[in-house]
């Protein structure tokens, strides 16, 4: 993620920034999946690029990443830099313009041979015309309280075998998995990778210290929590009950006293307010530099990492880390939560912010007394449904489209509302200029009839009592 905005960038930032263009709410430098867009509106899930010459020796890379967004529902537009500089208005009106069609739904994969082709992220012709945006009264405007963010889950078995998400794919730590594998085995699976990472890390240990390992050290292994299933219901078969310590390697927070290392620049420091919509906001961050001698790399956010906030207004929030950060660390307001396979990355992430899900366990945990707050104890104690790798994969794959789909509703009821109001204004302003009813021409006109009230009026006012004391009574 860049740090510094170009010129351009910021230039365009300004006329885009707080709604000030016609109403519509963007983002600068949103993180979506493992990508990092320049600005996006996602109510009307559009995208803007700005791109400098570096982009033209980049042409394959950037066509594979906007067909990957463009699946996930959002619209490319693209601009040369030199394009904003010179015709301003022009690019403005090509943003304004693609603002007014209606957002698309997640498109099937490209790998079907459905969906994308090479000119749905073709950059749009510039052209000089009027800028009709800034007439513009009755646009919509973002949802209050938008959170949204794409899902990267894949949607076919050619793109899965490539995914993250995938037994196979890249750091899913998946060696060992079949086909039928259950929910169950894919646990046994998890602990037992989780058990020999920590002791690789015990025999480096060893090793850099100079020793033998001592004789039974393996039975020092902290055996992570098991489930408490008492009160909880039968899963579908093959599914199987977990802690989340059971699935995560390891799971930390922030130290104390890191307000000392706070900078105008450096690595990226991610606090409470950082996660309080469920993902991650990287848009008002602070900076530190740790000292080498700290022991900051306890606590450095990886991707794929989930960060759940345990202490203040926000304590229950949860957020993945779908971006590769350079470096990056949490406050002591934040757990980190490493995962040891990251399939179950956005698996656990949306059911820690369920309700009825992780959401109501951390909740119960946090608010019994005092103040509200958790430890981390308290988190890896939370239970998890966990079914097979497919499973979660299809789950997921369902979950995006749905999820796509409800915003476009959103989106549709936010535009109702607004010609509604729109419409409302309209018809208050015709009742009140004689416009709503047909005019009858022998009815009184308006001239005579103020005219009769203020002869009335007079008349009211010449017989008025005239003010004085009441004479006292005799007796």
């Amino acid at each position: 993620m860049r740090q510094q905005q170009t010129p351009e960038e910021h230039a365009l930032w300004q006329q885009l920034r707080a709604k000030r263009f016609a109403g519509y709410k963007f983002r600068r430098q949103q993180p979506l999946g493992r990508f990092i867009v320049d600005f996006v509106c996602f109510a009307q899930r559009l995208i803007v690029e700005l791109d400098g010459g570096q982009h033209a020796e980049a042409a394959e890379y950037d066509f594979r990443r906007d067909a990957w967004l463009k699946q996930q529902g959002f619209r490319m537009l693209r601009f040369w830099n030199n394009e904003w500089s010179a015709q301003r208005e022009a690019v403005l009106e090509a943003i304004w313009q693609a603002l007014q069609q209606e957002p698309p739904l997640p498109n099937p994969s490209p790998t079907r041979g459905e969906g994308l082709e090479a000119a749905d992220i073709a950059r749009p012709a510039v052209v000089q015309s009027a800028p009709f945006w800034r007439e513009e009264k009755t646009t919509l405007s973002a949802l209050p309280g938008d959170k949204t963010h794409a899902l990267a889950f894949p949607r076919d078995a050619e793109e899965a075998a490539l995914s993250p998400l995938s037994p196979g794919g890249r750091g899913a730590g998946g060696e060992g998995a079949s086909a039928c594998e259950t929910g169950a085995q894919l646990l046994q699976r998890i602990l037992r990778e989780r058990r020999a990472r920590w002791e690789a890390k015990q025999l480096a240990k060893f090793a850099e210290q100079g020793k033998t390992p001592p004789k039974d050290w393996q039975k020092k292994y902290p055996a992570p929590v098991q489930p408490d299933t008492s009160d909880l219901p039968e899963l579908p078969e093959g599914w199987v009950w977990a802690s989340v310590e059971q699935l995560s390697e390891f799971i930390t927070s922030g130290s104390r006293g890191w307000a000392d290392y706070y900078a105008a620049q450096g690595a990226t420091f991610i606090r409470s307010q950082n996660i309080n919509k469920d993902w991650l906001d990287l848009s008002d961050i602070a900076f530190v530099n740790p000292p080498t001698s700290s022991e900051g790399a306890r606590t450095r956010v990886q991707i794929n990492d989930l960060l759940l906030t345990i202490t203040g207004a926000n304590v229950g929030k949860t957020a993945p880390v779908n971006v590769e950060l350079e470096e990056a660390y949490v406050s002591q307001h934040v757990a980190l939560i490493s995962l040891v396979n990251v399939t179950l990355g956005d698996y656990l992430h949306l059911f820690l912010t369920a309700a009825a899900g992780g959401r109501g366990q951390l909740n119960k945990e946090a608010y019994g007394a005092g103040k509200p707050g958790l430890n981390l104890q308290q988190v890896g104690a939370v239970v998890v449904p966990v079914p097979s790798e497919q499973e979660i994969i299809a789950l997921m794959q369902s979950l995006s489209v749905q999820f796509g789909a409800v915003q476009a509703q959103e989106s549709a009821i936010a535009q109702s509302l607004k010609q509604s109001a729109a419409q409302r204004k309209n018809i208050l302003k015709a009742a009140f200029s004689g416009q709503l009813v047909p005019q009858d021409p022998n009815d009184e006109p308006a001239s005579v009839l103020l005219a009769r009230i203020r002869a009335e009026r007079a008349v009211r006012d010449a017989v008025k009592k005239p003010r004085g004391r009441k004479a006292k009574e005799t007796s």
